[in-house]
């Protein structure tokens, strides 16, 4: 597996030249359109390569909005929700 290089700079920097409004605007659009590729590419009218495209754009909007919220408390939450899924997946296995 590829680890990602996460360049907070980078995505202070987009959130320094556009602003926060525009980025969370721009985080729901990024958003819209995974949800728009996914209905297609159920109805057979987009292709994976689609997807792993929207994936890419929402993930990218989303670690602007970690950096927006702070990343710290951000990355707390998440490792609370994989604590839980984890003991979820440990449970269903039991």
């Amino acid at each position: 597996m590829i680890k990602l290089k996460i360049e907070e700079k980078t995505l202070q920097k987009a959130l320094d030249k556009w602003g926060a409004v525009a980025q969370i605007r721009m985080a729901i659009e990024e958003c819209s359109e995974f949800i728009n590729a996914q209905m297609k590419f159920y109805r057979k009218r987009a292709t994976i390569d689609e997807i792993r495209e929207e994936v890419a754009d929402v993930l990218i909007v989303m670690l602007q909005m970690r950096t927006l919220l702070g990343p710290e408390l951000v990355d707390n939450i998440i490792q609370e929700k994989m604590e839980r899924l984890k003991m979820l997946l440990e449970a269903d296995d039991a």
